[in-house]
């Protein structure tokens, strides 16, 4: 034992080795030690010491926020990204729209063919004549819950669409639809990209009844759907179901939710290849922006960043500080009240 330096020498501890970018210090990185001696990156000593990192691209920036596109190659110092302590590294604040202020960026959508009353565009006095609520979203979701034939679980649909003021969404043409996971015939005719082609012989099945998505090829609102029943066995209609839509494939809300059997029969044909008719949806609301409220949390509403329409906001803010309301309510995609502000607890030091 007292010839070990003879024969063996002192392996330097990790923390002698920096981490390349995209790459962290272990959690126990006190207590490891590099392979062959003296550190050295290009060997698995990178591995011995150091994990990886989360890259800013997996987090979601929340509203009022867009990934900043100088942050192509930065990292959260973690394994995973937190939206409240890397925000500011990943994200930056979008420019404010000069026509309609921040209600373009909220719940407002321009209406076409609708001019101003005057020769000018006065925000007080036009805003609500020429938009409508509605929340511009790129992803969205048809969950079965419940078919015809009870406890069956194959669904089927023809077509599904999607309405913008009463008319298919711009670029409906070009959507995508997909399923993942998916429980769909082999015979690969019966996809979910049947449901975009208009055409009462194709149609969607899964055996599961799994959702299927639609990603639009550029954010918009939806304010109504309607599908179109399959060409035969009546038993696979969807009677219960949920719609649900996401600005990013990330965060998702609850647009429209059919709840009970009596409503879903009411609703889907028992003919075949037959329309259900416009259905509306219910607007949901964002969080408030916390860069407008003081010391509030970077995600303002304890339930994430969207809201369903009926539900209620917790308001959240920073430690030391409360807010001045218990909750905040959305209905048809506004607040009430529309904000919040964050108070000093007492004896937090806070001037």
């Amino acid at each position: 034992v007292d010839r070990l330096h003879v024969c063996c020498k002192q392996a330097d501890p990790c923390t002698s080795l920096t981490c390349p970018n995209g790459y962290i210090y272990k959690s126990n990185i006190g207590a490891l030690t590099c392979q062959f001696g003296e550190c050295n990156v290009t060997t698995n000593d990178l591995f011995r010491c150091c994990d990886t990192a989360a890259h800013c691209d997996t987090l979601s920036c929340g509203h009022g926020f867009t990934p900043d596109p100088l942050a192509f190659d930065t990292y959260c110092p973690a394994t995973t990204c937190d939206i409240n302590r890397d925000r500011d590294l990943c994200c930056e604040m979008p420019p404010s729209d000069a026509l309609l202020g921040s209600h373009v960026s909220t719940e407002l959508r321009a209406s076409d063919d609708t001019y101003c009353q005057g020769t000018t565009c006065i925000e007080s006095r036009d805003l609500f004549w020429c938009c409508e609520r509605g929340m511009a979203l790129s992803y969205y979701r048809f969950l079965p819950l419940e078919l015809r034939q009870s406890g069956s679980t194959v669904v089927q649909m023809s077509d599904f669409f999607l309405y913008n003021q009463q008319v298919l969404v711009d670029g409906y043409d070009s959507a995508v639809f997909y399923c993942d996971p998916c429980d769909t015939p082999v015979n690969l005719r019966e996809e979910p990209y049947n449901l975009g082609d208009n055409n009462g012989e194709t149609k969607w099945l899964d055996y599961s009844s799994n959702a299927f998505f639609v990603r639009l090829p550029v954010a918009q609102p939806a304010f109504s759907y309607s599908f179109v029943t399959g060409n035969d066995e009546p038993q696979r209609d969807p009677v219960r179901w949920q719609l649900w839509g996401s600005p990013n494939n990330i965060d998702w809300v609850i647009l429209h939710e059919v709840k009970d059997r009596t409503t879903g029969l009411s609703i889907v044909p028992l003919d075949r290849k037959t329309t259900t008719g416009q259905i509306q949806v219910d607007v949901p609301c964002y969080s408030p922006t916390g860069s407008y409220i003081d010391n509030s949390a970077n995600i303002t509403c304890q339930e994430g960043d969207l809201i369903q329409h009926g539900n209620n906001c917790t308001p959240a803010c920073l430690p030391g500080f409360t807010a001045d309301v218990d909750q905040i309510t959305c209905l048809d995609g506004e607040l009430s009240p529309i904000t919040f502000a964050c108070d000093a607890d007492a004896g937090n030091g806070t001037v």
